[in-house]
């Protein structure tokens, strides 16, 4: 009696340990391919934000272990039945193309346009902004990820206490008093 029990052990303890290894590979699956992907569309050479199909991923991956797809795009409902050639870019690096890997490496370096202090990017501390040429400062997180090539191009870079600080003067004019201060902009109106 005790040999059916030690087979009917051993077939548990094999399907909890293969229900692990599948529980452990859609992980990471959702954790290398989660979130938003900037992208060069293989059509436009434009930029696109794009989203992948994580379920249909790992539902599928038995079947067909690279098959990506994606589950939404910044061209779509328009240009919805086209080829999805540009998961090749995403499934060969799939960390140079999330949007925050972006927006680090174009901050890595620079100083703030305000205060002059080096913006450091962290995803446990609040995000940096961007000086445009109308001096509208905006978070680059509210940019749409297909405009952020162009936004980065076209912006100076700030760090969030400045930029906490700038808003909070164009919100409340009335309730700030602005003094001369050493570090200020060349553009700034003392």
């Amino acid at each position: 009696m005790t040999l059916p029990y030690y087979l009917l052990l051993a077939l548990i303890v094999f399907f909890v340990l293969f229900l692990a290894y599948r529980v452990a590979l859609a992980v990471r699956q959702f954790l290398r391919f989660g979130g938003k992907m900037l992208v060069t569309c293989p059509e436009t050479q434009h930029p696109a934000a794009v989203n992948i199909d994580n379920w249909r991923a790992v539902l599928t991956r038995a079947a067909a272990p690279h098959h990506l797809q994606l589950s939404a795009c910044s061209r779509w409902p328009e240009r919805r039945e086209c080829g999805q050639e540009c998961l090749c870019q995403v499934d060969e690096d799939p960390e140079a193309h999330r949007i925050w890997t972006v927006a680090s490496q174009w901050y890595a370096g620079k100083d703030c346009a305000y205060c002059g202090r080096q913006i450091e990017m962290s995803h446990l501390r609040h995000p940096a902004a961007l000086l445009d040429a109308e001096k509208q400062i905006n978070e680059w997180s509210g940019v749409p990820a297909e405009k952020l090539q162009e936004a980065f191009a076209s912006s100076a870079p700030v760090c969030w206490n400045c930029y906490i600080t700038e808003s909070f003067i164009h919100e409340h004019p009335g309730r700030t008093v602005i003094r001369p201060w050493k570090h200020s902009p060349p553009w700034a109106n003392n």
